[in-house]
């Protein structure tokens, strides 16, 4: 369980990561220089806020919900992302300098609501208790 959980968490701060290089590229045009402190402080960021957030609330989802979990794991993720995001954004004296609507905000969203759906989808493909077969899979997107 603890292997599965690692690779989720691994897999979507790298998620994160793309995504966040990803908007770079598109809002500023430009290429990922010297931003090691986004590498590096994200993962910080996403160890102690993000990923603890997003697996208490796949915990409640699975304890209160059955159906559609395939759908809400990443959805209620994504939701949740806002929350690392805004924690980013509004650290007094931050390094970074960005407010809660900068385009530097929105590369930050970008990267904690990509890293949330992964780890949804993650825990969700993965089951964390067991690997979850092929025709079970396919049972999720079945809806009824």
């Amino acid at each position: 369980m603890i292997k599965r959980l690692f690779l989720i968490s691994i897999l979507s701060y790298l998620a994160g990561i793309v995504t966040y290089i990803i908007l770079l590229r598109i809002i500023w045009d430009q290429p990922l220089t010297d931003e090691s402190h986004v590498i590096f402080g994200g993962i910080i960021v996403f160890g102690l806020v993000a990923a603890p957030i997003y697996w208490w609330c796949i915990k409640l989802l699975k304890k209160y919900t059955k159906r559609y979990a395939f759908l809400l794991y990443p959805f209620v993720c994504a939701l949740v992302a806002l929350i690392p995001a805004f924690f980013v954004l509004t650290v007094p004296y931050s390094a970074i300098g960005a407010t809660v609507f900068s385009p530097e905000g929105w590369l930050f969203y970008g990267f904690f609501t990509a890293s949330g759906i992964v780890f949804g989808l993650g825990w969700k493909l993965l089951k964390i208790d067991r690997f979850m077969p092929l025709h079970q899979l396919a049972a999720q997107f079945r809806m009824g």
